[in-house]
């Protein structure tokens, strides 16, 4: 009974998983419709990602000519003290797939002008004199549905979202898709979370009254509950599925979790109560 138990709570924590970052993030999305196409000369898509009425970043296109053909750059700048995720190895903006963890330490997070999520130039290698040939600098050559992790700077707090792009083979255009945020500062999100509530997943009083403090956590949980409960159940999932903790109380309100043990990291904590069940998210840092 018990294996049959954690298997059926693994199952459904892995599905919210897929679904959503958390019942609880406040994501903010905005749907790009009709969906936009920029493939001219100096064509510019002002992204402003919590739809403020301020650009945030600047989304480029830009062409040169020269003998040997047309040099092409795909460029992303950020304005103000916002910032673009870029790869950890690699120093250009992230193409990431769907449901990828974006946060404060996934990206190395910079604020630089023009950074090339790809460009198509005439390359001469070194020493001179070597064969010349086109080269493309950059993640997002040909990348279709990939989304580009972006830091939001409001009042010097730091909230985190993605930009859906296509970018056609040898930079022939961009394409901007869609973008969220997670209106929560300093909380992370998921690249291609929409907010969308996961099926089964009921958002009721019972979900209101739970209360998850502090989070981040660092070696204490507590979980509340708002009023006793003849009995509850608890699971907590880490990012892959795994169950890390699981109990059993009864006529309470207040649920102690001891995190001491738990890696750092973005954890799924289900509350079951009878027919009802709430989803929330914890940070664990160290």
């Amino acid at each position: 009974m018990k294996k049959q138990l954690l298997k059926k709570l693994s199952a459904f924590i892995v599905t919210a998983m897929l679904f959503s970052a958390s019942t609880n993030a406040q994501v903010v999305y905005t749907d790009v419709n009709p969906d936009t196409t920029i493939n001219t000369n100096g064509g510019v898509y002002a992204l402003d990602l919590n739809n403020d009425g301020i650009t945030d970043f600047n989304i480029t296109y830009n062409t040169t000519t020269i003998p040997q053909g047309t040099n092409k750059y795909i460029r992303i700048t950020p304005l103000g003290a916002n910032k673009v995720g870029n790869d950890l190895s690699y120093p250009y903006p992230s193409a990431l797939s769907i449901n990828t963890l974006i946060d404060s330490s996934s990206s190395s997070w910079l604020g630089n002008t023009n950074q090339s999520l790809i460009s198509r130039i005439w390359f001469i290698p070194w020493p001179r004199g070597g064969s010349p040939l086109w080269q493309n600098r950059g993640n997002w050559n040909g990348a279709s549905d990939k989304y580009i992790p972006l830091q939001l700077d409001v009042s010097s707090q730091k909230y985190y979202g993605w930009a859906r792009l296509d970018v056609a083979t040898i930079a022939a255009s961009f394409t901007v898709k869609d973008y969220a945020y997670n209106s929560i500062p300093n909380q992370s999100i998921l690249a291609g979370d929409t907010g969308t509530v996961p099926t089964g997943i009921f958002e009721n009083s019972f979900a209101a009254s739970i209360n998850l403090f502090p989070n981040p956590a660092n070696n204490h949980l507590s979980i509340t509950l708002g009023s006793d409960n003849k009995k509850v159940e608890v699971a907590i999932a880490d990012i892959t599925g795994k169950i890390v903790y699981t109990t059993s109380v009864y006529e309470t309100n207040m649920i102690g979790v001891n995190t001491s043990e738990f890696a750092e990291g973005i954890y799924l904590v289900q509350i079951q109560s009878g027919e009802f069940i709430s989803t929330k998210k914890i940070i664990i840092k160290k």
